[in-house]
């Protein structure tokens, strides 16, 4: 049995949260989407919400605009990609095309 000081060097919490923009692709046949109403700073917000595996990522509006012009432009698409620059409020997501 180790130590809590040399196993919390080693320790990596689990990740519950994503962002689109650290995966390499997303395969748009394989997800599916949930929208929920959440709260904050006590204003409630719709958002929504895709599962990858064990980890949850958050999908903004933006991102949904893009894969509905994508999707109508291109019904065939299957897999994109989602880039993200910016913090904060500031925070721009483009999605691209994969094939």
């Amino acid at each position: 049995m180790k130590q809590i000081k040399d196993f919390v060097k080693e320790y990596e919490p689990p990740k519950l949260f994503g962002n689109l923009a650290e995966l390499d692709e997303i395969n748009l046949n394989d997800l599916s989407i949930e929208q929920r109403e959440d709260e904050f700073d006590g204003e409630v917000q719709t958002n929504y919400y895709t599962k990858i595996g064990d980890v949850e990522y958050r999908v903004p509006l933006s991102v949904l605009n893009s894969l509905k012009a994508i999707v109508e432009a291109r019904p065939d698409i299957n897999k994109v990609r989602v880039t993200k620059t910016g913090e904060g409020k500031k925070t721009r997501y483009t999605v691209i095309p994969m094939e």
